[in-house]
């Protein structure tokens, strides 16, 4: 399980089997940074995340989890590797850029099944936008 701790600016990893909660991602500190683990920051994240574990019914097996986060304060989309930490920001565009383009206040998105696309609500655009993820 995944939780999102907003007073430490990170992403913990809770494990059922030990009982013991771990930190996936998040220096401590809010910020815009990518990184592995620690050495990534973020600022604040609305709502919920998305979590994405692709299925195999060949072989009975799950892929990698990916998290697929809105990070409000950055107006940015980001993504961490469940198994590494690894956080890269996917998109990232304020009202200095294109106004078109622009995320504004971006809350909790969704993504599809198949994790290639990602509908925001862009609350200060009033509008939804869809990015399209490339690996």
């Amino acid at each position: 399980m995944y939780i999102y701790d907003s007073e430490a600016y990170q992403i913990k990893k809770f494990d059922f089997v030990t009982g013991k909660m771990s930190i996936l991602a998040g220096s401590g500190e809010g910020g815009l940074a990518d990184g592995e683990g620690t050495t990534a920051s973020f600022g604040l994240l609305q709502g919920n995340f998305e979590v994405h574990q692709p299925y195999d019914p060949v072989t009975e097996t799950y892929g990698e989890t990916t998290l697929f986060i809105t990070d409000t304060a950055n107006n940015a989309i980001r993504s961490v590797a469940g198994d590494t930490g690894e956080v890269k920001t996917l998109y990232q565009a304020d009202q200095t850029s294109d106004p078109t383009t622009a995320l504004k206040d971006p809350i909790a998105g969704s993504v599809t099944k198949d994790a290639s696309k990602m509908y925001i609500p862009d609350s200060g655009n009033y509008v939804v936008r869809i990015l399209y993820i490339t690996s």
